[in-house]
């Protein structure tokens, strides 16, 4: 299932894919449905963004973005066998990311994103300028040395996968998980630029990075909760 609710310039949006997955309809009818409630007018042009996805065979689809106020008029004319799970796990997503959306137009969150950001840089060049050369030099047929890019992908999958959290742009994450996030960043920075310097194995050296992780990420602290027990709530 899609994610359900996300946020789109600044604004928290679901989309009429995601409503048709939470309500148990086909796609096809919502759109319908969806259409229908913009022609007659009870959805304004604030309310909606024609967009598309892509679908399982890897062709585009049209779908729609709906606004918050978009959502509630046409939750009640989309129906479908799981309407009233769908509606209740809608709204309590709508609420739980505009409270996301509100932190992030904090000083605090742009402040900690804008540091985030640098790390990240850091990050991306110490793979690129250690990893990737080393990588290349001791498999020369590997898959960083035919595909570069899934070095970037593999070190991003361990920091989600170390937090146990998901997320499809960091802009939906806390300040408190930036922090984590960027924290495991410059420990993965090191890490690399030590390892490469003692010529250990490319792998050995995620593995690594994986092992120190694990070790940062239970001394941090969420609200004064350990991340991982917060997580696994």
């Amino acid at each position: 299932m899609d994610r359900l609710v996300c946020i789109k310039d600044d604004q928290v949006m679901t989309t009429s894919k995601a409503m048709a997955d939470s309500f148990g309809r086909e796609h096809k009818n919502v759109l319908a449905s969806v259409k229908a409630l913009i022609e007659s007018g009870h959805l304004g042009r604030l309310d909606f963004k024609l967009s598309s996805y892509m679908n399982k065979q890897n062709k585009s689809q049209p779908m729609y973005l709906l606004s918050e106020s978009g959502f509630l008029m046409a939750m009640p004319f989309i129906g479908g066998s799981k309407s009233k799970d769908g509606q209740k796990k809608l709204v309590g997503e709508f609420l739980r990311m505009r409270d996301a959306l509100n932190e992030r137009l904090s000083n605090q969150w742009q402040q900690t994103r804008l540091k985030g950001k640098l790390q990240r840089r850091d990050e991306t060049d110490a793979i690129a300028e250690y990893l990737l050369p080393l990588a290349k030099a001791q498999a020369p047929d590997g898959t960083y040395a035919k595909r570069p890019s899934m070095a970037y992908v593999n070190y991003t999958k361990l920091i989600k996968s170390t937090l146990g959290v998901k997320w499809g742009s960091r802009d939906e994450l806390s300040w408190q998980y930036l922090n984590a996030v960027e924290a495991i960043e410059r420990m993965i920075c090191v890490t690399i630029k030590q390892q490469v310097e003692k010529g250990v194995p490319y792998k050995t050296i995620y593995n690594d990075c994986k092992t120190n992780a694990l070790t940062l990420v239970e001394l941090l602290c969420l609200d004064g909760k350990p991340l991982l027990l917060e997580n696994k709530q």
